[in-house]
């Protein structure tokens, strides 16, 4: 369980279309 707000900030955006999935399933 990691925070997906905080990860996408930390990785660039590459990482981020993968997290960005996650986000909304986390909401």
């Amino acid at each position: 369980m990691r925070r997906d707000k905080d990860y996408i900030g930390s990785v660039g955006p590459q990482e981020s279309k993968v997290v960005e999935g996650r986000y909304e399933d986390r909401d």
